[in-house]
């Protein structure tokens, strides 16, 4: 299986010989530039068909190691041979390109031949139509004529006379078609006996231009179709698969994106709390500290007091401090009741201004008896607890009680002046 498919100089050179051959041709400088242009292209489709040849060849060597039959695949020493083979592969290319260029030729040589024979025609066709004018002059001339020595009328005349110009126009246009058909048809005759020609030229210059066996290269190009093919299936089926993901990737890109703002507002919350917990943790040191600070005072003051050295004297300091504490709560209570009192002595006192005081004398007596009787008892109640509340605040306790008393001395004084 000696096939030689390597693209090297030979196209570069047979395009230097198809300008060399273009050069022969003594034509416009656009003509030319066409023709080079054509005659590259069809190079340029002839390295293609030569690449295609040689993935050919590697499909075809591949196909027969995997059905283990390399020595079909081997090269034999047929180098002159190949030689050969190429150089009338390349006479047949160059007698093709002259083939083309002897077309062209032919084509243009053809193309002004029948512009000259337009002009020609046209010419013609000018003087046919004088003679053909003179002509139907003279035949209207004999008409009428004829029509006058028999004796015609003048409408009649003119009818018949309009009637023969038609006619005659009509022979014309017959005339006419039949000339363009039969110019038509005789072009399209030698067009394509022309078009034989080429066709034979071509197939007689490549009967010899077979590199490959082409059933065995149709063959392999089926085979490799269904591989495509196959290929072409798993491919749609992966882009199915791809557009399914891709729905449920934008599902998850959305449900991510709620995530992340829950969470934004989570962390907003979190750095939040950890700045009340700062707070927090601060006030709490600071209250520990004052704690401590307490503590040590207290430690301070006992040690100064002497009293961890007497611990009976100690227990009955707490004793007493527990005893002081409720007795601070029952003047707290007491205190509430006298400000109720207080309130009352109010109210009465707005009602004894507005009611004669005549009829109220019983009922003020009365309420001066409770009042002096809760003076009475508030002050033997503080003169027994009066040592318990030294040791405690006096400063607090001794005013509160003070202007409470003064309150009510003077709430009963002012009730005894009334009465009087």
């Amino acid at each position: 299986m000696n096939i030689d498919l390597s693209i090297s100089d030979e196209d570069h050179s047979g395009e230097d010989k198809l300008e060399e051959g273009v050069r022969e041709v003594e034509e416009d400088p656009e003509e030319r530039n066409k023709l080079l242009e054509q005659l590259k292209q069809t190079y340029k489709t002839r390295r293609k068909v030569k690449r295609r040849n040689e993935l050919l060849k590697r499909c075809l060597k591949e196909f027969f190691q995997k059905r283990k039959l390399d020595h079909v695949c081997k090269e034999q020493d047929t180098s002159s041979q190949s030689a050969q083979i190429e150089a009338a592969y390349e006479n047949k290319l160059h007698n093709y390109n002259k083939l083309t260029l002897n077309n062209l030729r032919e084509i243009q040589e053809k193309e002004s031949e029948e512009k000259v024979q337009e002009e020609e025609k046209t010419k013609m066709e000018e003087k046919w139509r004088e003679l053909f004018e003179t002509l139907k002059q003279t035949e209207v001339e004999k008409a009428n004529g004829l029509m006058i020595m028999t004796g015609w009328k003048k409408e009649k005349r003119e009818n018949m006379m309009k009637k023969f110009s038609k006619l005659i126009d009509s022979q014309r246009t017959a005339y006419e078609t039949e000339g363009t058909a039969k110019s038509s048809e005789i072009r399209l005759r030698e067009k394509i006996r022309s078009n034989e020609l080429k066709l034979k030229r071509i197939e007689n210059i490549a009967d010899d231009i077979h590199i490959l066996d082409y059933e065995r290269v149709q063959a392999d190009n089926v085979r490799i179709q269904t591989k495509i093919d196959d290929k072409l299936s798993e491919l749609r089926k992966i882009k199915a698969n791809n557009v399914s993901s891709e729905t449920k990737i934008s599902e998850l890109q959305k449900k991510i994106s709620t995530v992340q703002r829950h969470t934004e507002a989570l962390s907003a919350n979190l750095t939040t709390s950890h700045e009340t917990i700062e707070e927090i943790s601060s006030t709490l040191k600071k209250t520990i500290s004052i704690r401590n600070k307490n503590l040590h005072t207290s430690q301070q003051l006992t040690d100064k007091a002497g009293l961890n050295l007497f611990p009976r004297l100690l227990a009955d300091y707490k004793e007493k401090h527990t005893k002081l504490i409720e007795i601070n709560e029952e003047i707290n209570q007491l205190t509430e009741t006298l400000d109720e009192t207080r309130n009352k002595i109010d109210k009465l006192e707005t009602s004894a201004l507005q009611v004669k005081i005549g009829r109220k004398t019983d009922e003020k007596l009365s309420e001066k008896a409770a009042a002096t009787e809760i003076l009475d008892r508030y002050r033997l109640q503080n003169r027994n607890r009066s040592h318990w509340s030294r040791s405690k605040s006096r400063s607090s306790d001794d005013s509160s009680t003070i202007q409470s008393s003064l309150s009510l001395s003077f709430n009963a004084k002012k009730l005894l002046l009334l009465d009087a």
